[in-house]
Order: C-alpha cells, then structure tokens, then sequence
C-alpha cells in the first residue's frame, strides 16, 4: 500500500514536472527569455548584476525567487478552491517574474554558487531532477504524452 502511494505521488510529481517544462518553460517562459535577453536594455542591466556585491545579488535573487514561487501557490489554492480562471490567470502572469528572477540567475550563476549552500541546495536540485528524468515513470509519461 506505502510503495503504491509512492509511486502514485511520484506519478503527480513527475506529471506536474513534464507540464511545467514542456509547456510552460519551452513553449512560453524560455521564447520570452530569449527575446528579453536580446534586448539592449537588459544588456545595461546585466551590468549593473555583475557590478553588485554577492551579498546584494543573492537578496535581489531570493526576494524575486521567493515571489515567484508564492504566486505559483496562491495559483494553485486558487484552483483548489474551484477559481480556474483566477488561478490560471495568476500563474501564468508570474511567468515573466520567473523568467527575470531565472535570467538573474544565469547572468550570475558563478557569484551565487560562491555561497555553498546555494551551491549545495543548487546540486541537490539538480541531483533531484536528474533523478526524475531518469524514472520509469518519466519516460513512461513522456512518452504517452508525445503520442498525443
């Protein structure tokens, strides 16, 4: 029963990964993310990023972070409550957030991983999603939903 309930909650997390990286990431946030950085005015800002002092950057970076993912949740007790639009409307209108706080990071990923337990945290994430698309449960939803 336990291994059962595991496997149906890695099923949802998996499920849930897919959703947000095929379609939010690659056929939103990341178009979004190329033309901004594109812009010449980002290029200024990118400066100024590189010019600020590590302690600055990594409370410029949570705080953008922190709203992200707060959104994402008043997002999704939106939906719990029966307000798709609301909660459809909320998350997809923290996506540019996202993709700014996420060209924050890349355009200082080296200052941030000065702080080793951001660069801990950072591996641990990345350990954790390598572990996911290696799942049976990965492939197996990824495939069934490229057949769609």
């Amino acid at each position: 029963m336990l291994k059962k309930l595991g496997s149906i909650f890695l099923s949802v997390l998996v499920f849930g990964y897919i959703i947000f990286e095929e379609l939010v990431w690659e056929n939103i946030a990341k178009p979004i993310y190329n033309f901004a950085h594109s812009l010449e005015i980002l290029q200024k800002v990118e400066t100024a990023i590189h010019n600020l002092h590590r302690q600055a950057l990594l409370l410029v970076f949570l705080i953008l972070f922190i709203q992200v993912e707060l959104l994402g949740f008043a997002a999704l007790a939106l939906l719990a409550k029966g307000k798709t639009m609301g909660g459809v409307l909320l998350y997809i209108g923290r996506i540019p957030l996202g993709v700014f706080t996420f060209w924050i990071f890349s355009v200082s990923k080296d200052k941030l991983m000065t702080f080793s337990w951001f660069e801990r945290l950072y591996k641990f994430i990345m350990t954790m999603i390598d572990k996911i698309k290696s799942s049976e449960v990965y492939k197996n939803i990824k495939e069934k939903s490229s057949s769609l």
